[in-house]
């Protein structure tokens, strides 16, 4: 009944995976038999991947559920570096449970525009009944993991076919008004990573238009970090490749794109993504190894290759009560004065000249007097 326990417990047993792994790699390197201690590891991997896709299958809670498929997302791509021995394929049964679950997320999403379709058989509503809708972060990890299944990314074999991947798309785009900022990113990488992978096959300008009817929705998005995401796919596309609907606001294609796909791209959208770690960052404790660059990927420590924690301040924590407000009055001035027309008037506020400018008034007012008794004395001498 404890749903946050379980989906802790689904979390610690992704680390202890990916702990055990570290660990017989060290031990192999240490021993000189590394295939003997990554073929235990796997082993390790594979028990736990199978037995949370039979989780997925028995449970109906969607945050426990959602949970498991983050889990099972990180390990398969841990997996997709090595060489695995999967004689029960336990890895393609774990990509088809999450597509399933996707489809089954993506049709809820469209079916409150679908209210006056009509109900099919039997077999259909239990399938609905008993599959769980996944959660908008679950859901965007299942459109990142089957979309480089699709492009081919991760080396899967796995019956895929062009139907399959044609209802998907549309799905996608039938429900990308209704989703969360977090699966749009997502759809409109599957869109443009299928958009890529698709240029060389024939008869396949309907799952192309679908991907560019993607992108043109995510270009207009209310989400700023859509909206940009989007906008950079489109132009990197259309610069590289060409696209042919809704190109007013981009860029012209260059020649080459003219001419056919860059290769360039497939190396930006299409290319292994390294294996991601659910462990903490663990603060380095020699200078050496932080010159040598040996931080978490994605972290600015990595990207600018040196510990950048002392550079920064973080920020304060979100205040939860209001600040008073009397912070944000105006300075405090004296008492109005009446004056004789009944208009009122302030007195100025003693400020740092002012010292200065009585100085200065009470030496004219000297000057001035001076200057009268000179004049005074002059003319009674005449």
């Amino acid at each position: 009944d404890d749903k946050a326990f379980v989906c802790a417990s689904l979390r610690a047993v992704g680390r202890i995976v990916e702990i055990a792994r570290i660990v017989y790699e060290r031990k192999g390197r240490f021993e000189g038999n590394m295939e003997v201690h990554l073929t235990k590891a796997n082993e390790i991997a594979l028990n736990v991947l199978n037995g949370l896709v039979m989780l997925t299958l028995s449970s109906s809670h969607e945050e426990v559920v959602g949970e498991a498929v983050l889990v099972m997302r990180c390990m398969l791509y841990q997996l997709q570096h090595v060489k695995v021995a999967d004689p029960n394929k336990i890895r393609m049964k774990a990509i088809s449970r999450i597509l399933l679950l996707l489809a089954r997320t993506l049709a809820f999403l469209n079916e409150n525009k679908d209210e006056e379709k009509p109900e099919k058989d039997e077999t259909h509503k239990e399938w609905k009944d008993k599959t769980p809708v996944l959660p908008p972060l679950a859901t965007a990890s299942a459109l990142l993991l089957i979309g480089d299944v699709f492009a081919k990314i991760i080396p899967v074999r796995l019956k895929l076919t062009s139907k399959m991947k044609t209802q998907l798309l549309r799905m996608i785009a039938n429900a990308f008004p209704d989703m969360e900022p977090d699966m749009k990113l997502q759809g409109v990488s599957f869109a443009s990573k299928i958009f890529v992978s698709s240029q060389e096959i024939p008869d396949n300008d309907d799952d192309l238009k679908v991907c560019e009817l993607i992108l043109a929705m995510g270009r207009l998005d209310v989400d700023l970090d859509v909206r940009d995401r989007s906008r950079y796919l489109s132009c990197m596309l259309h610069l590289c490749i060409g696209l042919k609907h809704d190109t007013e606001a981009l860029p012209p294609p260059t020649e080459a794109a003219k001419k056919g796909p860059i290769p360039d791209i497939k190396s930006i959208l299409l290319v292994q993504k390294p294996a991601p770690s659910t462990l903490p960052l663990m603060r380095e404790k020699s200078e050496e190894s932080e010159e040598k660059g040996t931080f978490r990927f994605g972290t600015l420590s990595s990207l600018v290759s040196h510990k950048a924690r002392a550079a920064y301040l973080p920020l304060p924590t979100w205040a939860e009560t209001d600040s008073p407000g009397s912070l944000r009055d105006s300075p405090a001035t004296d008492s109005q004065e009446q004056s004789p027309q009944g208009n009122t008037r302030t007195n100025k506020i003693q400020g740092f000249y002012d010292d200065d400018d009585d100085e200065d008034s009470e030496d004219s007012d000297e000057d001035s007097d001076e200057d009268s008794d000179e004049e005074e004395s002059s003319e009674e001498d005449e």
